[in-house]
């Protein structure tokens, strides 16, 4: 999963309007990497990322990423990561 979401990162780099169009057409695509999110750290933060570069910009896949409860998921993230707790930045 780490190698898919890297690879599809670097896609996304060079590739981007493809990769979101891809993603839109896959029905599947947006859940599974949000199920991405709940791995371990490595990919968790893959995942992210590669949740970031393809959201940029497309006002689609933010809806299916938000529907798909990104904002919910992002919060526990920084609960899990104790982010809400305060200190430095």
């Amino acid at each position: 999963k780490l190698y898919a979401a890297q690879t599809l990162s670097e896609v996304s780099e060079t590739r981007g309007e493809a990769l979101r169009a891809k993603a839109l057409g896959d029905p599947t695509a947006i859940s599974t990497l949000m199920d991405a999110t709940k791995e371990n750290e490595v990919i968790r933060n893959e995942a992210l990322l590669l949740l970031v570069a393809l959201t940029r910009g497309n006002e689609e896949l933010q809806k299916l990423v938000a529907f798909e409860g990104a904002f919910e998921r992002a919060f526990s993230i920084i609960a899990e990561e104790g982010g809400g707790d305060g200190g430095i930045v």
